[in-house]
């Protein structure tokens, strides 16, 4: 797996659910599209979805130029909050991640 996202619980989960760090093991940056899937503690869904989701007021579109997804650096680095209904201190997650543009390369 290439790329992927981390979710990490605020100290003060009131603004938001947690804040949302990218994970990139490729030697070069890449925009991604992250979807994440959160569980609650008896495996009913409580969430699926872009993260982060679209621009306020907005929604993702590749006809804006292809600047869909978000940029992931490689290595960690802090993209941003996100406000999910996901409690990270009892429900679980997963995120997939793919790549939002490519010309030529071929996709993660």
């Amino acid at each position: 797996m290439g790329i992927a996202v981390v979710l990490v619980l605020l100290p003060d989960p009131t603004n938001g659910c947690c804040v949302v760090v990218s994970v990139n093991e490729e030697g070069r940056s890449i925009r991604a599209l992250c979807e994440v899937t959160a569980f609650d503690p008896d495996g009913r869904l409580i969430f699926a979805g872009l993260v982060p989701g679209p621009p306020p007021g907005g929604r993702r579109s590749p006809a804006r130029g292809g600047m869909s997804g978000l940029l992931a650096p490689p290595g960690r680095h802090v993209y941003g909050r996100v406000e999910i209904p996901v409690d990270l201190t009892r429900d679980t997650y997963r995120s997939k991640c793919r790549v939002a543009k490519w010309h030529g390369a071929p996709p993660l």
